[in-house]
């Protein structure tokens, strides 16, 4: 008899776990199980879920001892084959418990021991005594006979037919009660997906979108290299149409909840398709129904943050990483792994393309891409340049062009994309040693901010942290408000007189005076996105201002409701954190406000000026995507930091090579591999003393 080896959902340890098939159960049922099925069985003094992983010949456990599963719960798998080889690959390379990461692929609602039915839609057929009855019955109940003729000529009828033809519910209910009718569970219809015509590309954007639409059908990673506004999604909406066409399902990965409302509404636009969302903002059962629709194979695209690597497709035929740089990607807590390496990992397993898009692409990529891991795809323009170029010749401000070279723009602009010059914004540095700050902002600011605001255009500014000041301290003794459950600082809110924890979300009232002397004489150090936000209120009095932090957007649809409002037009102010800067494209946005860049010039980490990079042109990118000249004013302390005057001198191309091979140097990853390893116990002595010892067993060159 074989055995079943299981990974238990619920168990912490870095192992499986063998039981005895279930009681009962025939040897040729037991060979018939396959990976991926969920297990009911005992552990310890209850029933836990466990994931079936293999059957086996042979256990290092005596037969004896061995428990027996209660319950196989599912007919087949609910993971794909390639999931759940994925688990068990991600479970090996992350050195994590198998249980949580097999848990980490299944909705919470399947998560516990009982048996899932997937919702099927509900219908109607004769019964066995209706099948008896001749054409033409109950001619005195004329109702009822017109169901029941419909019945006669199709197999089933579904509840929207039989709203649809009008039939009589109360006919209906009669027919059920006199046992000539039984419900029915019936087939979903499969929908037909059908693309719309999309804009015509130039000549970069078609050649990236031919090279994948080409590697369709085998695994191959692409990286598609585009400058902000070089039309990436444009590039995306072409593969995922051709993918479509062989009636394949696309996954399109995205690095916040608050992108997936624009994508989604892009694809919608392009696509008559069953588009379904998949992220940690929706209720459990809108999640779930998404998720079996992608397993059953009825959602065509799946659009999600990163969890969604794990959802299972029937049909996979491209995977999408948007923004692959995106530290979002990456799950800092409980089972930490990269989603962005999972895919490149489930398209291997999957042999499907996967396709990384990014106007700043991480170093890890582009060293993949310089070894011929990656096929390097390039978008250097943006999406309108061309466009731009030829208004510029028509308008003379290139008189020198001669017919062939306007010839050559005209073409480009036939092709061309986004309507507008679309140009790259211009980057400017504000020197604000000496200068007084207003809630962290400097007056050639202020007035650049006045200036497009009259000009009827919207400004937005970026300042990367929450609440209204990072730090409470005391004047007196110079104590700082520390959190009492992690060494964290707590931030000041000060709508809510209270102080957070932004790292385990602990909250305590606005102390009086100071813990540690006394003193009342305590400041709020530090600037934030809410103390600005009054500020500018109280500067701009009556122009709409839009502050998006996650204190801001906690409420369903916010971000949604957002975007929506300001497409609409009109001067507006824009103040947020990250969450503002990714992906979003907001076409009368011409100005572009750091606040603080000297915050991202100085990290600890040695991926730090990486982020730096990656951050200034991301958030300079919203600006001047539309028709309307760009500008980016960057604040700063430090006006000639060489990483700053390298970035903007050269762009995030050349920087990114200077950080490579500085790297490379170094002996930084990508040119090596780095482990980290974390403890966590209920006592910080547990820990401190665990890392030491292992500190100890460590090779010297290691500590």
């Amino acid at each position: 008899m074989p055995y079943l080896r299981l990974a238990i959902t619920s168990a912490f340890l870095r192992r499986s776990f063998d039981y005895a098939p279930p009681q009962g159960m025939p040897p040729e049922a037991v060979a018939e199980l396959k990976a991926g099925q969920r297990v009911a069985a005992p552990f310890g003094s209850r029933q836990a879920l466990g994931i079936l992983l293999e059957t086996a010949e042979e256990t290092d456990i005596p037969p004896a001892k061995l428990r027996p599963a209660a319950a196989v719960l599912d007919d087949a798998p609910l993971l794909s084959p390639a999931v759940t080889a994925l688990c068990r690959w991600a479970a090996d390379y992350y050195h994590h418990p198998p249980g949580e990461v097999f848990a980490a692929a299944l909705p919470a609602d399947l998560r516990a021991p009982a048996p899932y039915q997937p919702p099927r839609p509900q219908g109607w057929r004769l019964s066995t005594h209706g099948k008896g009855l001749p054409a033409g019955a109950l001619p005195r109940a004329p109702r009822q006979g017109e169901i029941l003729a419909a019945l006669q000529r199709r197999a089933a009828i579904g509840a929207d037919d039989f709203k649809a033809a009008g039939f009589s519910a109360a006919a209906r209910r009669q027919l059920e009660a006199d046992g000539l009718i039984e419900r029915c569970a019936l087939p979903h219809p499969l929908k037909e997906a059908t693309a719309r015509a999309g804009p015509a590309l130039n000549p970069a954007q078609a050649e990236a979108a031919a090279a994948v639409r080409a590697g369709i059908g085998r695994f191959n990673t692409y990286l598609l290299d585009g400058v902000t506004g070089s039309g990436k999604t444009e590039v995306y909406l072409q593969a995922v149409a051709e993918v479509l066409r062989r009636g394949l399902q696309s996954l399109i990965l995205v690095p916040e909840i608050g992108l997936t409302p624009q994508i989604a509404a892009r694809f919608r636009e392009r696509f008559d398709a069953d588009i379904a969302v998949l992220h940690s903002g929706l209720a459990k059962g809108p999640r779930l129904k998404a998720w079996e629709r992608a397993r059953a194979g009825r959602a065509h695209i799946v659009i999600g943050t990163r969890s969604a690597i794990f959802c299972s497709l029937a049909r996979p035929g491209l995977l999408v990483v948007d923004e692959e740089h995106d530290l979002s990607f990456k799950q800092q807590d409980g089972f930490r792994y990269s989603a962005r390496d999972l895919a490149i990992k489930r398209g291997q397993l999957e042999n499907v393309p996967v396709l990384l898009g990014s106007a700043t692409p991480s170093l890890e990529s582009l060293r993949n891409a310089d070894a011929g891991k990656f096929r390097h795809l390039r978008l250097e323009q943006r999406a309108g340049a061309m466009q731009g170029a030829m208004q510029d010749v028509m308008q003379g401000a290139m008189p020198d062009a001669k017919q062939g070279a306007l010839s050559g723009v005209k073409q480009g602009a036939k092709q061309g994309a986004m309507p507008g010059a679309a140009r790259l914004p211009e980057f400017e540095i504000l020197d604000v040693r000496r200068q007084p700050l207003r809630g962290g902002l400097s007056g050639a600011l202020l007035a650049a901010i006045a200036g497009e605001l009259d000009a009827g255009n919207q400004v937005l500014l970026f300042l990367n942290r929450r609440g209204y000041a990072p730090t409470l301290q005391c004047h007196a003794c110079g104590e700082v408000a520390q959190c009492g459950h992690c060494d964290a600082r707590m931030t000041v809110h000060a709508r809510a007189r209270e102080l957070r924890c932004h790292h385990c979300e602990r909250r305590r009232p606005l102390p009086p005076a100071c813990a540690a002397c006394g003193s009342r004489a305590l400041l709020a150090a530090g600037v934030g996105t809410e103390q600005t936000d009054m500020v500018l209120r109280e500067l701009y009095p009556g122009r709409p201002l839009h502050r998006v932090d996650r204190d801001s957007m906690r409420r369903k649809n916010a971000m949604s409701e957002l975007i929506a409002e300001v497409a609409q037009g009109g001067p507006r102010i824009l103040l947020g954190t990250q969450m503002l800067t990714k992906g979003h494209h907001f076409p009368d946005v011409t100005l572009v406000g750091l606040l603080d860049t000297d915050a991202a010039l100085f990290s600890a980490d040695f991926r730090g000026a990486e982020r730096m990079g990656q951050l200034l042109t991301q958030v300079g990118g919203r600006a001047g995507r539309a028709g309307k000249p760009g500008k980016v004013l960057l604040q700063t302390h430090y006006p000639d930091h060489p990483l700053l005057s390298a970035l903007l001198r050269e762009g995030y191309g050349h920087y990114a090579r200077m950080l490579l091979e500085e790297r490379r140097q170094r002996g930084l990853p990508p040119f090596s591999k780095m482990l980290l390893l974390r403890a966590e116990a209920p006592a910080l002595q547990a820990a401190e003393d665990f890392l030491r010892a292992l500190r100890e067993a460590l090779p010297p060159a290691a500590r």
